[in-house]
């Protein structure tokens, strides 16, 4: 044991006096003038990939002559490659004391405070770079850079146009230029400069991803698809990529693509619930109700998008079941026996047709057809011709709908839903009056509807019928059953100062306008009836206050301008 432990001690003094005698020599080359042979010794070693022999060395360097500035700007250096940018921009500054000008250390400093979201330390970095009348391509492309960063985009396309003016062959300078008009979304010149780019060096494969970018927002789907598919060939597991490409595809009308995008990021991310959604989404919209359920089905396990993709599945049952088993099953049961005459037939076939129609719209003519065969059956059953005038309306075919609501409500009696149905053609065919006053006769079977109230209100208020629409209006405000949200109660206080405007009572119209104002205080709508109302009112200033305030937002509105105008205080 004794000697085991001789030996450790041993070895632990060599291994000091061996280390010291590595720093005596650092020390006595360094002394002897020769840190350029360090220096170069330290470049060799990063070419071949061993930094932390490197780094070792000059920190030996470092303890002997701590403000060398060779030393310091090599240990910078060498700190950026190893991607610790903080340390290397303070050795860089370390350096810079000793020689404020030199273009190595100015760009290095400058790159690191790019790298560290300094943009502006970054800018003055390569100001002071570019006084030096050296590395002037790359100093350029530093403050273009960092002018990009800083949101100065115009600076920053001329600043990178001087850098590629120095050297035009700089694969990297085009790059830049392109990144700085595809943020000022001048996708022309960014894509012509990262196919440059490219031309120069062909190895940046995720220049193929900006390609893509650009084409597709300046509307050139088929380049976008192009390019995608060539980087997603060489970066086949980036998932952004699948789904932006996906729904390109989607957008350019190739749904068929769009789904192989979906089914790949299902293959790449298969416990990934939203994918497998959204891939089943897709083919649903395909009318692949076999593939569609199945994604779906995978989605509701995983838990994503659970009521979303139950809404889905129930109406895929839904079509699968009473398309093949209901439809089919009519047809053939006509074709065997001929068309019953059954009223109660035609009416669930009718209904059928009907559903099915919410799918494929020229269903509803076959409902039509199924409707009018019951009622030439049974024309006393008022629920057939409410379902008759459904199908008409569902096909927008409003004025015929008309009469077969107008028969229902003979045959059954005021009905809300009727009234309502019946109504709407009425808005439907422009017949204003007439849908207000069968909208008043349903208020009265249902007056808590203050959906129905508010339909009224715009009604009476378009056809001018202010004391009416306000009438309407009030009631609905008062609404304690949340059937109206924050935004159509907001709508209504506007339209409220409107109407009071028509009717030239200011001080009601600047009641309700100014409450306008407060759940919406960027709706030009209210704002200009508030300031009519104030300037209706006399109050000049108030007035003259809103007008601007509609003017700041649409500075070509006609009456806020002509109202500023007369309102203007001299």
């Amino acid at each position: 044991m004794n000697s085991e432990n001789r030996l450790k001690k041993r070895n632990k003094v060599l291994k000091k006096v061996s280390i010291f005698l590595l720093v005596i020599f650092s020390a006595s080359v360094v002394l002897a003038g020769s840190t350029d042979k360090i220096v170069k010794k330290v470049e060799n070693m990063i070419k071949e990939g061993n930094l932390q022999g490197a780094e070792g060395l000059i920190d030996s360097c470092l303890e002997v002559t701590p403000d060398d500035f060779k030393l310091l700007r090599a240990k910078a250096k060498i700190l950026f490659l190893q991607e610790n940018y903080k340390s290397a921009l303070d050795y860089y500054e370390k350096a810079l004391i000793g020689k404020s000008k030199d273009p190595d250390a100015l760009y290095g400093a400058g790159i690191c405070a790019l790298k560290l979201d300094l943009a502006q330390k970054a800018l003055e970095y390569f100001e002071r770079g570019i006084k030096t009348k050296k590395r002037k391509g790359d100093f350029y492309y530093g403050l273009g850079l960092a002018q990009m960063e800083l949101g100065s985009l115009v600076e920053a396309d001329l600043t990178m146009r001087k850098a590629i003016k120095e050297d035009k062959n700089n694969p990297l300078f085009h790059r830049a230029l392109g990144d700085i008009n595809f943020k000022k979304d001048v996708w022309s010149i960014a894509i012509s400069e990262y196919r440059t780019s490219l031309e120069l060096d062909s190895t940046q494969a995720d220049l193929y991803y900006k390609l893509a970018k650009a084409n597709f927002f300046s509307r050139n789907f088929t380049e976008s698809v192009k390019e995608y598919k060539i980087y997603l060939k060489k970066y086949p597991i980036d998932t952004t990529a699948w789904e932006e490409l996906a729904k390109i595809c989607e957008a350019s009308n190739k749904p068929s693509e769009a789904s192989f995008c979906y089914q790949k990021l299902t293959e790449l991310k298969p416990e990934d619930g939203d994918t497998w959604f959204t891939y089943g989404k897709n083919e649903f919209n395909l009318f692949n109700y076999e593939v569609a359920s199945e994604a779906l089905e995978k989605a509701v396990s995983l838990g994503a998008h659970v009521a979303e993709s139950y809404k889905m599945l129930a109406k895929i049952y839904q079509f699968r079941k009473e398309y093949f088993k209901a439809d089919s099953a009519y047809s053939r049961f006509e074709q065997e026996l001929g068309p019953p005459e059954e009223p109660q037939y035609w009416l669930d076939k009718g209904k059928v047709m009907l559903k099915i129609g919410e799918k494929d719209a020229s269903f509803f003519s076959r409902a039509v057809e199924s409707f009018d065969t019951a009622l030439k059956l049974d024309s006393t059953n008022s629920v057939t011709w409410e379902y008759a005038g459904l199908a008409r309306y569902y096909k927008k075919d409003y004025k015929s709908a008309i009469p077969f609501f107008k028969k229902k409500i003979e045959l059954g009696g005021p009905n809300v839903n009727a009234l309502r149905n019946l109504a709407y053609c009425y808005l439907k065919t422009e017949k204003y009056d007439l849908a207000a006053s069968t909208l008043e006769q349903a208020i009265v079977l249902k007056p808590e509807d203050v959906i129905m109230r508010q339909t009224i209100g715009k009604i009476y208020s378009f056809i001018g019928n202010c004391e009416k629409a306000i009438e309407h209006y009030k009631v609905a405000l008062k609404d304690t059953t949340c059937s109206l949200s924050n935004i159509d109660k907001c709508k209504i206080l506007g339209d409220v100062c409107f109407c009071y405007n028509v009717m030239r009572d200011c001080g009601n119209a600047i009641t309700y306008g100014e409450r306008a104002i407060k759940c919406d205080p960027k709706n030009i709508d209210y704002l200009y009836n508030l300031a009519t109302a104030y300037h209706l009112c006399n109050k000049i200033k108030l007035a003259n206050t809103y007008y601007k305030k509609v003017l700041e937002i649409d500075p070509k509105h006609k009456g806020a301008r002509e109202g500023a105008a007369r309102t203007e205080v001299r």
